[in-house]
């Protein structure tokens, strides 16, 4: 009541001005104090992060997630999960390790490598040495609704009971020396990506038995030389093998999700090259019209998903489908020993290659009347200089006469557009800016991801290029969708730990975010990826790990309008997985 009162004594105009303003006054002033600790009081904060004492720093784990170390350095007790905050307070005397600890007070050592460290270290300095792997760590007490299978740790050590593996005959590789890499240790991870857990380290100089590798050659699976039981994988782009790398067999373990246990074998088996026909299943009707074709993985199954009936079908293996504009043929590719772009039908006949005269052939795109196949190339390479601060290749050396480069020995992959007719014939190189890559083909030409943001060229000798959209400060604009018709361009963009869907007029004007986080007060913020339009051109499938939290979890497929409304999941529940190298994991056609 006394409330009341006093509020009834500001508002009434009959009241003296001196003392309307002295309540006014006092009134703002109780509010002030008293509001934050109102809010306080109500809100309930996420996983707290920790603080960070004097004479410590917080780090922030990269996007792959780390592996923390116990105390005395001699075995792994927990993953990290990417994006986590850490307290450092120490680091290793040649400062590839922070001792750091977690917001649940677990403390140990995990490899500078894998953390985000936002400022000049000037930490206390201590010896440390990684002994040896140990037995899968638990993951980090995190909320559940968080936890994912992209930074579930798995295990890729042999027991002591299981087959010898072997290589192909005289197969191995070495890390090379004499460059940015003789100062750094290689990661060996437990599966084929960035998202699967360190297990250990190769160390400069080190040579490797190489087993196999995956579908497009860009990870080998290896065997340490100096511990033959020990069986991970290493990034291809870092060895220096001693023969071609498509002599190798393609690892049966080279799609299983970072949340299945790899289990050794004897001898990597070769990767089928046509699914079996799978039984279909049936889902809940979305009111949706034409057909999905997607992948679950890199390389993995590919399912045709009717929208209107629900049905849902395993069509083939491979990666990167496209729908014919008439919805009655599936483009896709394949690597390694099966290299080549394919077509199917979408009733799971007549698989066949119409071209593989090119290597690392990746997402194939329709041309609109149906009769073209455009897709990306990176089989040519360009010596370069190395730059030991941060391990970029240049074409010429920066300071020439100076010591901070190597010799041009390494090769910087070059990534270039190139069509076919749908017979696999008339191959023409696409007139291209650098590092052509995730083509979309409109009435109006092909935009496409480069180096220099996103451009817009057409199916012309010598045709020019377009700057679509490119933000300096930003970059990192990938895979864009543009509707059909002409209209506007879709694509995503990184936003700081997330990603995030944007449209974009062909003028490159209009910019606008169709996707963002609903709430900052998550664990981990959601992502979105993968855009691609309907041939309506009035919505958008999209990949999005957004659970009904509204924070991150497992990647389901999404759909919503042109404008970004109406967000919502399919009922489409096969586990999906997103590896962050320009996938084109869904496409919408008739």
């Amino acid at each position: 009541m006394q409330t009341m009162f006093w509020i009834s004594q500001i508002l009434n105009p009959s009241s003296p001005a001196r003392y309307r303003w002295a309540i006014s006054t006092t009134f703002l002033f109780v509010v002030c104090l008293l509001w934050p600790a109102q809010l306080s009081a109500q809100s309930t904060p996420p996983t707290p992060a920790p603080l960070a004492p004097a004479n410590t720093l917080v780090v922030v784990a990269r996007g792959h997630g780390s592996v923390l170390w116990s105390p005395d350095s001699s075995e792994a007790v927990a993953q990290i999960a990417p994006g986590a905050r850490l307290v450092a307070s120490k680091q290793s005397t040649d400062g590839q390790w922070l001792y750091v600890t977690t917001g649940d007070n677990v403390t140990g050592w995990a490899a500078a490598a894998d953390l985000i460290i936002f400022r000049r270290l000037d930490l206390p300095s201590e010896d440390v040495v990684i002994t040896a792997a140990s037995p899968t760590p638990q993951p980090v007490a995190t909320p559940a609704s968080t936890v994912t299978e992209s930074t579930t740790t798995d295990t890729a050590i042999a027991t002591a009971d299981a087959a010898p593996l072997t290589a192909a005959p005289g197969m191995t590789g070495d890390v090379p020396t004499g460059s940015v890499r003789s100062t750094t240790r290689l990661n060996v991870r437990s599966g084929p990506g960035l998202t699967h857990a360190v297990i250990g380290k190769a160390e400069p100089g080190q040579q490797l038995i190489i087993l196999a590798r995956n579908a497009d050659q860009s990870w080998l699976e290896v065997q340490l030389s100096d511990t033959p039981n020990t069986v991970g994988w290493v990034a291809a782009q870092y060895i220096e093998s001693s023969a071609a790398l498509n002599m190798l067999a393609i690892s049966a373990r080279a799609d299983a999700a970072p949340s299945q246990p790899i289990v050794a074998t004897s001898v990597p088996a070769a990767a089928a090259t046509s699914a079996p026909a799978a039984p279909a299943q049936t889902t809940a009707a979305t009111g949706l019209t034409g057909k999905l074709v997607f992948q679950t993985s890199f390389g993995g199954p590919i399912y045709l998903y009717e929208l209107a009936s629900g049905a849902l079908r395993q069509l083939t293996t491979g990666f990167d489908p496209a729908l014919s504009p008439n919805g009655q043929q599936v483009a896709f590719t394949r690597g390694g020993g099966d290299n080549g772009v394919y077509l199917i039908n979408v009733d799971g006949s007549n698989e066949h290659k119409i071209f593989g005269d090119r290597e690392l052939l990746r997402s194939p795109k329709w041309s609109p009347d149906g009769k073209w196949i455009v897709f990306s190339r990176g089989d040519e390479f360009e010596p370069c200089f190395v730059y030991e601060d941060n391990g970029r290749c240049y074409r010429e050396p920066l300071f020439p006469g100076g010591n901070a480069f190597d010799n041009p020995e390494s090769k910087n992959h070059i990534e270039k557009l190139a069509r076919v007719d749908v017979n696999g014939g008339n191959y023409r190189d696409i007139a291209t800016m650098e590092q052509a890559v995730a083509p979309d083909w409109n009435s109006n030409g092909i935009v496409y991801q480069s180096n220099t943001g996103l451009q817009i060229t057409a199916d012309e000798a010598n045709a020019t290029n377009r700057e679509l959209y490119f933000e300096i400060q930003r970059q990192y604009h990938q895979d864009p969708d543009w509707q059909p018709g002409g209209g506007r361009v879709v694509f995503q963009q990184k936003q700081g730990s997330h990603w995030q869907l944007f449209g974009i007029n062909p003028d490159g004007n209009g910019l606008a975010a169709l996707t963002r986080p609903v709430t900052a007060l998550v664990y981990t913020m959601p992502s979105s990826v993968a855009p691609a339009w309907s041939p309506n051109g009035q919505s958008i499938v999209f990949l999005s790990n957004r659970t009904d939290a509204n924070d991150a979890g497992p990647w389901r497929l999404w759909v919503m309008n042109a404008d970004g409304s109406n967000q919502h999941p399919l009922p489409v529940n096969i586990p999906l997985d997103y590896s962050y190298v320009n996938e084109q994991v869904v496409d919408w056609g008739q």
